[in-house]
């Protein structure tokens, strides 16, 4: 994060296309289970809500094996762009912290931090060789990973004592993790409506 603030580029790789490698390989692992459709479809009977899913699916004309199918084709190329920009927005909130700073700069910031998380995220999906789901403590691991990550390497030029990098760190954590979360979602809708779209062509 210093290297980052101090824009040298020779010391780091640029955290965004770390990310986005990052998701390449999570895509890649997803189809060792079917890829992202049959991890949806297993989450659905794991959580109960397959049936009505299903339903819904036949009622409009679509069969459930054409929208998983459908869904695991479109949801991969959606989940890195919409998650990404969605987490990017809190370069806005970190460009409060410190002396301005060029916005490349809070965004290659919080992408170290989304990194750190992702490779969290990514070494859960190893419980899926035993269990048909993710763990559900996975997604504190993930948040912990932000907050660890902030804490450690927020850089002083942005938190000067000790309980301001503990406030700006939980801060960032906490917004952090809630635009994740609007990310996945819009992910899931505009996959599950694609896929809808897609099956009834």
């Amino acid at each position: 994060m210093d290297a980052i603030v101090a824009r040298d580029r020779e010391t780091y790789t640029p955290m965004v296309r770390l990310f986005l490698a990052l998701v390449g390989v999570q895509v890649a692992v997803s189809v060792l289970w079917g890829g992202y459709g049959e991890v949806m479809r297993t989450q659905l009977v794991q959580q109960g809500g397959y049936d009505a899913i299903a339903q819904t699916l036949a009622e409009i004309g679509v069969e459930p094996d054409a929208f998983f199918s459908a869904y695991g084709s479109i949801a991969p190329f959606l989940h890195a762009p919409i998650v990404a920009g969605f987490t990017a927005l809190s370069a806005f909130v970190l460009a409060r912290f410190g002396a301005p700073r060029r916005m490349a700069v809070n965004v290659n910031l919080v992408f170290a931090t989304l990194t750190a998380g992702s490779i969290i995220g990514l070494a859960t999906m190893a419980f899926l060789i035993f269990s048909d789901a993710v763990p559900p403590w996975a997604i504190g691991a993930i948040v912990l990973a932000y907050f660890v990550t902030w804490v450690r390497g927020l850089p002083s030029a942005l938190a000067r004592t000790a309980l301001g990098r503990l406030i700006k760190s939980s801060a960032m954590t906490l917004v952090m993790f809630i635009l994740v979360m609007i990310g996945a979602t819009v992910v899931q809708a505009c996959g599950t409506l694609g896929a809808i779209l897609l099956a009834l062509a």
